[in-house]
């Protein structure tokens, strides 16, 4: 075989490659990265619930708006986002007199985005977690008395908008975000973590981001009664952890997760 023709396998052979999961560039493949501040906002397809889910279960979700890469590369809303179980305690009331209740604790990872053809690993914390109900309200607008007046959308967090108009206002008025054709889209605000027995905090971006049904500032937990959300994944890669000293920790399907790429 000439040195030619070797060379045209070797190129194929580089190119089928990266067709099953790398990028081809130049005379290498790397694996498609996904960068840092990236934002998924998603919706788990299913209820999972400490106790009854077991460590290991996979975790289906799917985005719920196009994610926009940097070098424009679209991750269309719908794609799959895998992820699964790291620990999962169901609460036990303990009836000893004085005793001190341990909590429930249901801790998750999120480890990779479908699209265009290959499973792209993603290392995430969380911004903001919806509950369903609070999911289903941002996602209508909310009606005034006029009947053919078109009510503002408003977005876990509070920013809100009408949904022809482009600007997305928070509650002081000013622009945060822009209601384009594909979503939502903001430079992320920094502010500290609602509903947390930690320290726990979200920073701002100097990029633009999908937010879709979040507020450019929302952090933490939004409608989850009697849950503690102690670790949001961004210290030393450790899962999403929730806890509850009250029930065992449950999250049902089409809640919302405001994933952010470490």
């Amino acid at each position: 075989m000439t040195a030619k023709k070797m060379c045209k396998r070797y190129d194929r052979m580089l190119v089928l490659t990266c067709l099953c999961g790398l990028i081809f560039v130049g005379q290498k493949c790397r694996a498609a990265e996904v960068p840092p501040q990236t934002t998924f906002p998603i919706t788990i397809n299913s209820t999972i619930e400490a106790g009854k889910s077991k460590v290991n279960d996979p975790i289906w979700a799917k985005t719920i708006q196009v994610v926009v890469l940097p070098d424009g590369t679209k991750i269309p809303s719908g794609s799959i986002v895998t992820g699964h179980i790291v620990s999962s305690i169901a609460f036990h009331f303990d009836t000893t007199p004085y005793a001190t209740q341990k909590p429930s604790v249901l801790s998750i990872s999120f480890d990779s985005v479908q699209f265009a053809g290959r499973q792209v690993p993603i290392h995430t914390s969380v911004r903001a977690i919806a509950n369903v109900l609070d999911v289903d309200q941002a996602m209508k607008p909310n009606r005034q008395d006029d009947p053919d007046a078109l009510g503002t959308m408003v977005q876990i967090g509070g920013d809100h908008y009408f949904p022809n108009e482009s600007s997305v206002f928070s509650n002081n008025g000013n622009i945060v975000a822009y209601n384009r054709k594909q979503g939502v889209f903001a430079h992320l605000i920094s502010s500290s973590a609602r509903g947390t027995a930690s320290n726990l905090s979200c920073d701002g971006s100097t990029t633009e981001q999908s937010v879709a049904v979040f507020s450019a500032d929302a952090c933490g937990l939004y409608g989850f009664v009697g849950y503690d959300l102690v670790e949001n994944g961004q210290h030393n890669s450790n899962p999403i952890e929730l806890k509850s000293n009250q029930y065992s920790v449950k999250i049902y399907a089409h809640t919302a997760f405001l994933l952010e790429e470490n």
